[in-house]
């Protein structure tokens, strides 16, 4: 029982503000309720063409912020539309740096893959190193050139030089070339 008092007093006191401001012309409650779509075709349309000055008085005053109100709503579309551009740039920003993150990846695979390359390299020449030029340009020819140019980056001047010169003169022309 209590419980149901609870909840009636405040119906009851809400009731009585809304028909107190309806009757001192403060609100209009009919207007607000033929708004409402299943409500608005129960009530019917008053054929009084007389409104109290009260009322009218109101009207002026929703024009101001009516106003302000439209102005308010193109803002927030504005904003809204920067919003929406932002979150593009966002999402470029981010697919770029994916990207990027990509090309460093790539390039810290090669950058190991060439440190492995320089060891190979370096291991190669020491065999080269000992070899007489004919026989390591016998093999050479059989390499591809940028293994030959990893060998020989890896060797003493001097033997390079010897290896280039018993080297098809063509081949060590081209090789040279690359390696500058």
């Amino acid at each position: 029982m209590r419980k149901v008092i609870k909840i009636i007093i405040p119906l009851v006191l809400i009731a009585g503000i809304v028909y107190a401001l309806d009757w001192f012309a403060v609100i209009d409650v009919n207007g607000m309720a033929r708004k409402i779509p299943v409500v608005g075709k129960l009530i019917p349309e008053s054929k009084s063409a007389v409104k109290p000055a009260s009322k009218t008085a109101s009207q002026a005053q929703e024009n101001p912020l009516e106003k302000e109100n439209k102005q308010l709503k193109e803002q927030v579309g504005k904003l809204n539309n920067e919003v929406k551009k932002l979150n593009e740039n966002n999402n470029s920003l981010k697919n770029k740096q994916e990207e990027y993150k990509n090309i460093i990846k790539n390039l810290e695979d090669a950058k190991k893959e060439n440190a492995a390359n320089a060891a190979g390299y370096k291991e190669l020449a020491a065999y080269y190193a000992d070899m007489k030029p004919a026989a390591a340009v016998q093999i050479m020819d059989n390499l591809d050139d940028d293994t030959v140019i990893g060998i020989l980056l890896n060797l003493e001047d001097e033997q390079a030089g010897k290896i280039l010169a018993a080297m098809d003169p063509k081949r060590a022309a081209q090789i040279v070339r690359k390696m500058t």
